[in-house]
């Protein structure tokens, strides 16, 4: 019997949900990746089994959840930043890092119904100072959301 293929969120909060797993080399087979690549591995059948975005389970109804594992939070989190060089009512343009799915969705709805502005997104690669020499704000999630220094103006 051949290893079951899994598609894993190499971000430091997904750590646990695999720790332990990596050992089993004869039953598990990881590739490591940022969220969107882990979700497009498991659309193309490249993995059997995949901690994807949320969004990703709206999307394709035939996917199945395994219950009562995931990256979750009851409350406030730093592995999702959205960084800003001006107020948020004053943005007309957001840079989307490119490993976002569910937060970049979720951005987009919070603009729309909490914020009320029509920004212009643009998918970049994760490089905040990149990010804020193209757009007003830039969002970031994972490691690169985690270890980004910043100063938090707004919960």
């Amino acid at each position: 019997m051949s290893a079951i293929r899994v598609g894993a969120v190499q971000y430091l909060n997904a750590r646990p949900l695999v720790h332990g797993l990596e050992a089993q080399k004869d039953l598990f087979s990881f590739t490591f990746d940022v969220p969107a690549k882990c979700a497009s591995l498991l659309h193309e059948r490249s993995v059997d089994l995949g901690l994807i975005p949320t969004i990703e389970y709206l999307r394709k109804p035939h996917y199945r959840l395994v219950p009562d594992i995931g990256v979750v939070s009851h409350g406030p989190v730093e592995s999702v930043a959205l960084f800003a060089t001006r107020p948020i009512q004053a943005i007309r343009s957001i840079a989307v890092d490119t490993s976002s799915r569910t937060a970049a969705t979720l951005l987009r709805i919070l603009c729309a119904e909490w914020f009320d502005i029509e920004p212009n997104f643009h998918t970049m690669a994760p490089d905040l100072e990149s990010m804020l020499k193209r757009c007003d704000a830039a969002l970031l999630i994972g490691d690169a959301a985690l270890f980004t220094e910043h100063k938090t103006v707004a919960d």
